[in-house]
C-alpha cells in the first residue's frame, strides 16, 4: 500500500508540473504573429492540475495509511521468548529433532504446528 501510495504521489506531482509549465494554454492568431489566450486550453490546463493534485493527495492518503497498518500490525504481533518457548513443549511434551519439532511421532517444521497438533490432541481426549 506503502509502494502504491508513493507511486501516486510521483505520478501527480509529475502531471501537476506538466499541467501547469508544459500544457499549452494560447494560440497564435496568424497575420499579427500574436497569441490570444483559449478558455479551453486553459480549462483543460486547470482539469489537469485539479486532476494531478488529486492524485497526489491519495497517494499521500494510501502512504500514511500504509504506515498506520504496518505499525499496527507490527504491535499486534506477540514476542515469543525463548524461555516461553521451551516452557510449553515441556507442558505439552514436545522435543527438538534437529531444526524440527516432534510430537507424538510426527515431526512439524514449526513449533506453532506442533503446538496446534498437541491441542487438538488434548482437546479430543475425555477429561477424567
Amino acid at each position: 500500500m506503502q509502494d502504491t501510495g508513493k507511486l501516486m504521489a510521483a505520478l501527480g506531482i509529475a502531471g501537476f508540473l506538466f499541467a501547469m509549465f508544459v500544457m499549452p494554454t494560447s494560440v497564435d492568431m496568424g497575420l499579427l504573429g500574436e497569441r490570444v489566450v483559449n478558455a479551453s486550453l486553459q480549462q483543460r490546463q486547470m482539469l489537469a492540475a485539479i486532476g494531478s493534485a488529486a492524485l497526489f493527495l491519495a497517494g499521500c492518503v494510501l502512504t500514511a495509511g500504509g504506515a498506520i497498518v504496518s505499525a499496527v500490525t507490527a504491535a499486534a504481533r506477540p514476542a515469543t521468548a525463548p524461555e516461553h518457548d521451551r516452557a510449553m513443549m515441556e507442558r505439552l511434551g514436545i522435543d527438538r529433532a534437529g531444526a524440527d519439532y516432534r510430537y507424538d511421532g510426527f515431526l512439524y517444521g514449526r513449533l506453532s504446528d506442533a503446538v496446534q497438533a498437541a491441542e487438538r490432541k488434548a482437546a479430543d481426549q475425555p477429561s477424567a
